[in-house]
């Protein structure tokens, strides 16, 4: 039996597809509050799912810049 996804996790996965698929391509901007508005989820989950693709080495998170997709 496989565990629910949390909220982080499918906000992960929705952003790792987006970014395989072309359709946020490397260099632009992933925005905390304009990706929890997108979602429908707080600030909380976003940051968490961008710091998974970031250890993941797809997303780079500069601490004065945010977070981009990282380029390939």
């Amino acid at each position: 039996m496989q565990k629910p996804l949390t909220v982080a996790e499918q906000v992960a996965n929705v952003l790792r597809q987006s970014i395989a698929e072309g359709s946020l391509a490397a260099g632009t901007p992933l925005r905390q509050d304009d990706l929890a508005e997108r979602f429908g989820f707080s600030r909380m989950p976003v940051r968490d799912a961008l710091r998974q693709l970031e250890a993941e080495g797809i997303v780079s998170i500069h601490p004065t810049k945010g977070a981009h997709v990282a380029r390939m």
